[in-house]
C-alpha cells in the first residue's frame, strides 16, 4: 500500500474545509437575501391580532420573525395562557404553515430554522416558537 505524505493530504483537507465553509456562506447569504425580501413587506398584519414586524437572518441558518400580538398585553396573555399550551398550539399551526407555504420553498431547501418571537404591543416577550428542519421535512 502506498503511503501518502502529510504534505499531500493537508492541502486536500484544507480545500474540503474551505469548500464546505464557502457553501455555508453562500447559503447564509441566500438566507439574508430572503430575509431582506420579506422585510420589504413589513410591517404587515397577518390577521386581526398578529403583525409581522421584521425578519432577521441569524447565524447558523436561522430566520427570526419578530411578531406582535395586537390588542393583547402580557398580563392578559398570562391569564389566557394559564396552562401554557398556547405556544404548543401556535407551533403546530406554524409548522403546518411552513410546510404548506410555497413562499418558504427556497428557505426550506437551505435547511433553515425558523424562530417566531411573539411580543405584546409594549414589546414584552410572550413566547417563542422554534421550527427546526426536522419539524417541516
Amino acid at each position: 500500500m502506498k503511503k501518502l505524505s502529510f504534505s499531500f493530504i493537508l492541502p486536500l483537507v484544507a480545500m474540503a474545509i474551505l469548500g464546505f465553509t464557502a457553501c455555508g456562506n453562500n447559503n447564509q447569504k441566500e438566507l439574508e437575501k430572503q430575509a431582506a425580501a420579506l422585510n420589504a413587506t413589513t410591517p404587515i398584519m397577518l390577521d386581526q391580532m398578529t403583525r409581522l414586524d421584521k425578519v432577521e437572518a441569524l447565524s447558523g441558518m436561522t430566520l427570526k420573525f419578530s411578531v406582535t400580538m395586537v390588542g393583547i398585553d402580557k398580563e392578559m396573555f398570562d391569564v389566557i395562557n394559564t396552562d401554557g399550551n398556547i405556544a404548543n398550539m401556535v407551533k403546530q399551526q406554524m409548522v403546518a404553515s411552513v410546510k404548506a407555504n410555497p413562499g418558504f420553498a427556497e428557505i426550506k431547501k437551505l435547511g433553515a430554522t425558523f424562530i417566531y418571537d411573539f411580543k405584546d404591543e409594549a414589546g414584552h416577550p410572550l413566547f417563542d416558537v422554534t421550527i427546526a428542519p426536522a419539524d417541516y421535512k
